[in-house]
């Protein structure tokens, strides 16, 4: 793994990385924008809105959880911003079929 001290961009600031992550902060409406045109592509309030309202909230979840824990495996320890990056991650992920996708498909 590449020093910290060498390499800048691989410092970590956790304050702003949780205020940076779109998660908290002054970005806070980021998250909920993202609902919004996740689930408001939609245009009505129906089946489909509150199907891609569940798989936008579970991949963020899921994701928010999953690359921290990689990090754990891999680094030795989790990082807010690893769990900031997951959550972003997640949503991108999920955008493109969230209203198509089903939270708990078999």
């Amino acid at each position: 793994m590449p020093d910290p001290r060498q390499t800048p961009w691989l410092r970590q600031d956790p304050d702003a990385s949780a205020q940076h992550g779109a998660l908290h902060g002054r970005h806070r409406h980021a998250l909920v924008g993202w609902y919004g045109f996740n689930a408001g592509s939609a245009v009505a309030a129906d089946g489909v809105a509150a199907n891609a309202f569940t798989t936008t909230t579970l991949a963020t979840a899921v994701a928010s959880f999953v690359w921290p824990m990689m990090e754990w495996i891999f680094r030795g320890k989790p990082s807010i911003l690893g769990f900031c990056s997951g959550a972003v991650a997640g949503l991108v992920v999920i955008t493109p079929a969230c209203g198509l996708s089903r939270p708990m498909a078999r």
